[in-house]
């Protein structure tokens, strides 16, 4: 039936994670996000995406920032979501869809969490974000 579909397919992305696809990594955070499959666990997503952004998944790296602009990610960095929002737009540039969901999307999350932060924070966030693009690492 259509109830157990997404069980199924939570079952398929997890056997897929373990066999090392990054993909699966970033739907099973989507999975925890919005309870498909599984009952809603933040905690969980954001483990699953930072798998998956640490790997290279950039949507991954935006779904980090975004948990922080909605205050799910724990612990709270708000530093830290800020500077995954702005190295998901900039290493988005090789692809021409994704870099227009980002730049539709990525502005009001930026501006949430700006409008919480000191101008000290915020230009840690950017640095952040510029001294990891530069190194070309993860978000660990």
């Amino acid at each position: 039936g259509t109830n157990a579909q997404p069980a199924k397919a939570f079952a398929l992305f997890s056997d897929l994670a373990e066999r090392g696809e990054v993909r699966a990594f970033h739907n099973l955070g989507l999975s925890y996000e919005y309870g498909v499959g599984v009952p809603i666990d933040l905690s969980k997503a954001a483990e699953r995406y930072r798998h998956a952004a640490n790997a290279g998944r950039l949507l991954s790296l935006y779904a980090l920032g975004s948990l922080a602009a909605r205050d799910a990610l724990a612990p709270k960095d708000d530093i830290a979501g800020l500077s995954y929002l702005f190295r998901s737009i900039e290493l988005s540039n090789n692809d021409a869809a994704l870099a227009a969901y980002l730049r539709e999307n990525q502005p009001a999350l930026v501006k949430t969490l700006e409008a919480r932060m000191s101008a000290n924070a915020i230009a840690e966030a950017r640095r952040r974000a510029a001294t990891d693009l530069r190194k070309g690492t993860g978000v660990d």
